[in-house]
């Protein structure tokens, strides 16, 4: 399974979240992704999120410069 088909899984199979987007891939082990957190409007949107080495996936808010 790759990098990016495990996080789909962890997204999926998590109820924390109730809808999630893929958007790009950074590199092999970082990808973002736009994310919807059920009943907690604050924490929506873009995401960081890449795979540990023991398999558990890190998500942090995307910092956007404009």
């Amino acid at each position: 399974m790759t990098n990016q088909e495990k996080i789909e899984q962890f997204l999926e199979d998590n109820p924390l979240f109730t809808n999630w987007y893929y958007v790009s891939t950074i590199d092999d082990n970082l990808f973002i992704y736009y994310m919807d957190f059920i009943d907690d409007l604050t924490y929506d949107g873009i995401y960081d999120c890449s795979v540990n080495l023991d398999d558990t996936i890190n998500y942090v808010r995307h910092i956007m410069h404009q």
